[in-house]
């Protein structure tokens, strides 16, 4: 956090509250010395700006701007760490082999495509495994896993470019189905292969913010029912598979990931 904004953001404040400020006398006007009158309005801007809560007492407490950024400082310090502290993976029970593909394709270069994309082999979800289903295999599986408790659980995302419906959101089914409170946020992101990078930056911002402390990121992808059964370059490529992330805003010591 740069001091310079800071104080700039705090100058705004007294310039907003002009009119109280107005009937103040000329010295609760300057940066260094001001009245718990406008002290309403730095509150809620420090809030909104920096996600910290200060209280009436803390507030008066704090003599000049400087007091009041490093105050401010050292709450968005403390809170401004995110971890990955577990991840599981599901992965469908049907799987296709190289060797597999290339007696569907006898002019497939089995050893020459395997060499070049480094997939072995591929899973394909059932007639009746959908990207929800693998979700919420993936997500049960990370909540047992790491003895997570499902209620300390306060935002759920769903990143898939194969969501079961338009509507409603993936991240809706998977949160009813795997019985985490109906009070988080559950959002869904269509991404595809920068999708993981994406979703870890979405949930480190959540955190930073303090809108959240306990995320699950879910990445899940049924990409084998869009593929045409003669899209030999693709059935090489793409195969089904979930995974669940576990972030939080405080370090595991048995899961030594940290940012």
């Amino acid at each position: 956090m740069e001091k310079e904004i800071f104080v700039s953001n705090v100058r705004q404040q007294f310039i907003d509250a002009e009119e109280i400020v107005l009937e103040m006398s000329t010295e609760f006007r300057q940066l260094d010395s001001y009245d718990s009158l406008t002290g309403m309005t730095i509150m809620v801007m420090i809030k909104d700006e920096y996600g910290v809560d200060i209280s009436e007492s803390d507030y008066r407490a704090k003599k000049t701007v400087q007091e009041l950024y490093e105050y401010v400082l050292a709450k968005t310090e403390k809170v401004m760490d995110a971890y990955i502290n577990g991840i599981s993976y599901y992965l469908p029970e049907k799987a296709i082999t190289n060797d597999e593909l290339q007696e569907i394709f006898p002019e497939w270069e089995v050893d020459k495509v395997a060499s070049r994309i480094g997939v072995e082999k591929r899973y394909l979800s059932s007639t009746t495994e959908f990207t929800s289903d693998l979700a919420i295999a993936s997500a049960n599986k990370l909540i047992e896993d790491y003895n997570i408790d499902k209620s300390s659980v306060d935002y759920l995302i769903i990143c898939s470019q194969t969501p079961d419906y338009l509507l409603p959101a993936t991240s809706c089914i998977v949160q009813d189905k795997t019985g985490l409170p109906k009070s988080i946020g559950a959002l869904d992101i269509n991404l595809g292969c920068s999708g993981y990078i994406y979703g870890l930056g979405f949930a480190k911002g959540l955190i930073f913010s303090g809108q959240a402390k306990n995320i699950i990121f879910v990445t899940s992808e049924t990409l084998t029912k869009f593929i045409h059964q003669d899209d030999k370059a693709n059935r090489a490529l793409f195969g089904d598979a979930a995974t669940a992330t576990f972030i939080t805003s405080e370090p595991n010591k048995d899961f030594f990931l940290q940012r």
